[in-house]
């Protein structure tokens, strides 16, 4: 049974329910902060953090190793995810409300699914193609309530959120090619390099470097700690399970959103958008498991007994 908690889809998992918290304070932050502070801060921010945990853990740092090695997949991480997607993602919640926001970020599971089948060559199964599309179904009810006027009138940030999400989805692909590169190395060395280039870019992008006081602070903070270890477990999970696994996986976050925005943000949940919450649930449960139990070897072991 431990083998199954430290399974990929499991800490894929784990990743998700991180980055629930990401999504919860990525809409106010990116409102509050400006989007291109945000990326600049949050990356920056999240490499001390990381360099700290280093020490602390007595794990080394592989820069050297993942630049040598992995030049081309690096620097598709750092075009398409570190400044290309996070700018897409972060500009669009920015530019468009909170629900038709979150029903686009829905568009990445598909991506992800499309990317790991052209460029991995990773099979999926009709039960699993059909669990991925009911997740995605409930994510866009929990998002619009079956209210679907609210989508009405599609602006240049949806469009850029949906554009995010297809970059987000192929560096799957480059992070699944990174081989004996310890997680804590990917992600500080992608976050430098996309923090230390956005900031590179603020006095043309924004003309100013301030935050606007202590609450916008706490805001930055909250997006760097729980993206930047909801990273860590996400190239994690990379290291053990397919790419359309974890990106499956990941639609949990807005069910995590929600639960947070409800608990302590004083919003409301319709008995429709608690509907969709329980199908994104119970099917990311679903694939968890199966995927869970295939990775770590469970079947083989029951039917010996």
């Amino acid at each position: 049974m431990s083998n199954f908690f430290k399974s990929g889809p499991m800490i894929a998992f784990y990743s998700a329910i991180l980055f629930g918290f990401t999504l919860v304070f990525l809409d106010t932050a990116s409102k509050a902060v400006g989007p291109f502070k945000l990326i600049s801060y949050y990356q920056l921010a999240g490499v001390a953090l990381l360099f700290v945990f280093s020490i602390i853990t007595k794990k080394k740092l592989q820069v050297k190793k993942l630049i040598k090695n992995n030049k081309r997949e690096l620097l598709e991480i750092f075009l398409l995810r570190s400044m290309g997607g996070s700018v897409l993602y972060t500009y669009g919640f920015f530019l468009t409300t909170a629900i038709k926001g979150s029903f686009f970020t829905r568009f990445e599971a598909m991506f992800v699914v499309v990317m790991g089948y052209l460029f991995l060559k990773e099979k999926i199964s009709k039960r699993d193609l059909f669990a991925i599309l009911a997740m995605v179904i409930g994510a866009i009810v929990l998002a619009t309530g079956g209210d679907f006027s609210t989508l009405v009138g599609i602006n240049l940030g949806d469009i850029m959120i949906v554009g995010g999400g297809l970059l987000l989805s192929y560096t799957f692909v480059s992070a699944k090619r990174i081989k004996n590169v310890d997680p804590i190395s990917i992600t500080f060395l992608t976050m430098l390099l996309g923090g230390t280039a956005m900031l590179l870019l603020l006095p043309i992008l924004n003309g100013s470097f301030g935050i606007g006081g202590l609450d916008n602070a706490l805001q930055i903070l909250g997006v760097t700690f729980f993206t930047t270890s909801g990273m860590l477990l996400f190239y994690k999970a990379l290291e053990k399970t397919k790419a359309w696994v974890v990106g499956a996986i990941l639609s949990i976050q807005t069910v995590v959103a929600a639960i947070i925005s409800y608990l302590f943000l004083n919003q409301t949940l319709t008995t429709i958008q608690t509907a969709g919450a329980l199908v994104v649930l119970v099917m990311s449960v679903y694939v968890t498991y199966r995927s869970a139990e295939n990775d770590a070897g469970l079947k083989g072991k029951n039917t010996q007994k």
